[in-house]
């Protein structure tokens, strides 16, 4: 009798649930928010439902900059095991459905090891799910005729990281919208986009110099998630509409147009503005100090009407300034000759070492965005150049302090042909626009009495060439999980230059003195004075031979045109200078007939001989770890751009090789052995509507699913 009266309980408990999450519903739909804990309705008026109902699997919460939407401030995750998990919901049978899963990773584990497992569709495999940026929310939809009372989606299979889940997506369509004859067996999923007809590969986001005529369509304005917005180069008219409807907008291009009247100032307002290139149009009036009073990078030349009212007001004052200024300096000048003893003039003695000669920068557009720096500031901090901590062909670089206690590093370059100057000015155009914690962070410049000197972060453990087989490694080497951290975080900062710049940036000489490392032994890349810009739609960039001998892309090397697999093939020979301990190219390690590490790593490794180029002094990995990495390395510096992977697939093979390294026993790490054995699998209906019943209902299944065919 008690145990009929606690199941009575707990099946009204469960049917007032239920009918607060079907009020919640719109008809057909059902919007999950995975790992949440109450019900919402979005900007969209579309309600979402917390899984609280789960009977396993963890919540973790997640802050993403500019993703504000709640249903991605949370998700929920499952323990990489053999088993499935699975959300199960109702259905009405011979109805068709499309069903949508999300996944934005927000590094909620900080673990910096990009999941990858299986998503399916009931017992078929679906998709395979692969992280490749924490920020970056990846999505899978298909579309399936109903055969069934209720469908499931099921996570699994785990290779690196954990399987998680930020929401689920049900949608019904009506009709014989998406019919298609082989419904009853298969269903629809996504497997290319293709633009029929066109003559080039055009993207959909980027309307860059596509002809555009006319006003900028109000619409745009309405697009709530709209992030960036490119239209530069086309044959636009018109005024510059408010766009404080699309709260998200980070970059806007503009520029190169005919858009007449004044600067929004509306766009002030945007708090995520980061970019906005509006030169060379007809814009008038004053730019809106919202644009002015903040970080971020404006471009308004080119409008000669258009008017920075701050600059103009202190240039006034400058005139006059400058005006009463002269005048006491005459003056004093006249003073000076009368009342002053003459002294002779020294004939040893030279022009001042400092003195007050100021040569112009390299161009207002490049470091515009850059922090210029005195030379008598430079003076104080590094104590007249006193500590020397490194020096190349570029020049020498001295250790400094700023006066806030911050350390730099200080690279003074003695290149002054005019070829050394445009490496400089393209070091500081580079620098001043690229921001990632891979990449060595740029404080500024100086340029005065003939010195071109460029202002870093300064990083305390020296280069990764010191550490592998310079004077850091007597004593204290770094260990092979240590060189994979190494590698994964100078690949996420090359990645970054390829795939998260607009346009993509070509390192051209990537190399172990130019990976420096932190005090905490993290890696980032450094010395872009050799880098170039990718064209956007081009497939490669023409290009004077440029970089570093053991390092050189020989495709690169004859052909002169440089892709980004050049960059890939320079990591190849980093990855292995990294298992070896030796330099890329020597007169005595490599034996009597070879130079380079390349040749004389794929001998060893084609020949299944990987312990014959294993540092020595390595002692504690897994040899399977090695050999992915050999691999993988191996593919790098195949003698054909396209024979290589891109970066991003190097470092999902590096994330592989870490996470053996760590071992499968830390991946489980929280698990409960207990919920192991007996709810293995959690299939939730979540009251998604049993469309066309009146009596909805929840059920949980406990039972093992284990993987099956179709």
């Amino acid at each position: 009798m008690r145990t009929f009266g606690v199941l009575f309980l707990t099946v009204i408990l469960y049917a007032f649930l239920l009918m607060d999450f079907c009020a919640a519903q719109m008809p057909g739909f059902v919007s999950i928010n995975c790992g949440g804990t109450d019900n919402f309705t979005d900007e969209l008026g579309l309600e979402w439902s917390h899984d609280t109902y789960m009977l396993n699997g963890q919540v973790a919460n997640i802050s993403v900059a500019n993703e504000t939407r709640q249903q991605y401030r949370t998700l929920r995750y499952f323990p990489a095991d053999d088993y499935k998990y699975c959300y199960t919901l109702n259905v009405i049978s011979r109805t068709r459905y499309l069903i949508r899963a999300t996944f934005l990773y927000g590094d909620f584990d900080n673990n910096n090891v990009y999941p990858k497992f299986d998503i399916s569709f009931g017992p078929t495999h679906w998709a395979t799910i692969v992280i490749s940026d924490a920020n970056t929310i990846e999505s899978e939809e298909l579309i399936f005729l109903a055969s069934d009372p209720t469908m499931s989606v099921c996570l699994s299979n785990a290779t690196t990281g954990v399987p998680f889940i930020s929401t689920l997506e049900l949608r019904q369509f009506n009709g014989s919208i998406y019919f298609n004859q082989f419904e009853n067996q298969y269903f629809l999923s996504v497997s290319a986009r293709i633009n029929f007809g066109a003559e080039s590969d055009a993207s959909v986001s980027k309307l860059s110099g596509k002809n555009l005529t006319g006003p900028i369509p109000e619409d745009l304005t309405k697009l709530t998630d709209l992030v960036e917005l490119w239209l530069d180069n086309n044959s636009l008219n018109g005024s510059i509409p408010d766009f404080s409807g699309c709260p998200n907008l980070r970059i806007i291009h503009l520029e190169n147009n005919q858009l007449t009247g004044d600067l929004p100032s509306s766009l002030g307002g945007l708090s995520n503005l980061r970019e906005l290139y509006v030169q060379n149009n007809r814009l008038s009036g004053n730019v809106p100090s919202g644009l002015l009073n903040r970080d971020m990078s404006l471009n308004y030349t080119g409008n000669p009407g258009l008017h920075n009212k701050g600059k103009i007001e202190n240039h006034k004052k400058i005139i006059l300034g400058t005006s009463v200024g002269a005048a006491v300096l005459l003056i004093a000048t006249v003073a000076a000759f009368f009342l002053l003893p003459k002294r002779k003039k020294n004939p040893k003695q030279g022009k001042l070492q400092h003195g007050m000669s100021v040569q112009k920068p390299v161009s207002d557009s490049a470091t515009e965005a850059a922090h210029y720096f005195s030379l008598s500031e430079i003076e104080a901090a590094t104590n007249n150049f006193e500590r020397k901590i490194g020096s190349g062909g570029f020049g020498v670089v001295y250790y400094g302090r700023l006066k806030d206690g911050k350390e730099i590093a200080v690279k003074i370059l003695t290149n002054d042909s005019f070829q050394g100057k445009r490496e400089f000015s393209n070091e500081v155009s580079l620098l001043s626009r690229i921001h990632h914690r891979n990449l060595v962070q740029f404080l500024g410049y100086c340029q005065e009495d003939g010195k071109s000197i460029l202002v870093y972060e300064f990083m305390h453990n020296g280069t990764l060439k010191e550490h592998l087989y310079g004077p850091l490694t007597h004593g204290r080497g770094i260990n092979w999980m240590k060189r994979l951290e190494i590698a994964a975080d100078a690949a996420k900062g090359i990645e970054y230059l390829h795939t998260g710049c607009v346009p993509s940036i070509i390192h051209r000489d990537l190399k172990t003195s130019n990976i420096l490392l932190d005090q905490n032994m993290r890696a980032k890349v450094s010395d872009f004075g050799l880098s170039k810009l990718a064209v956007d739609g081009a497939s490669h960039v023409s290009s004077i031979v440029r970089g570093t001998v053991g390092y050189l892309d020989p495709e690169y090397y004859i052909s002169q045109q440089l892709t980004d697999k050049s960059d890939v093939y320079s990591f190849g020979v980093i990855l292995l200078e990294l298992i070896s301990g030796q330099e890329a190219i020597s007169n005595e390690s490599f034996g009597l007939n070879c130079r380079n590490i390349v040749q004389w790593a794929k001998m060893h490794i084609e020949s299944g001989d990987i312990q014959g180029i294993i540092d020595p002094t390595l002692h504690e990995y897994d040899i399977q770890s090695m050999w992915k990495i050999a691999e993988k390395a191996l593919m790098c510096v195949q003698p054909h751009g396209n024979m290589r992977p891109s970066i991003s697939e190097v470092i999902k093979e590096i994330q592989d090789a870490i996470t053996i390294e760590k071992g499968t026993e830390t991946v489980r790490e929280g698990s409960s052995d207990e919920i192991s054995r007996h709810s293995v699998h959690s299939s939730l209906n979540t009251g998604s509507m049993d469309m066309g019943a009146s009596d909805h209902y929840l059920s949980i299944d406990d039972s093992i699913a284990r993987p099956a065919a179709r």
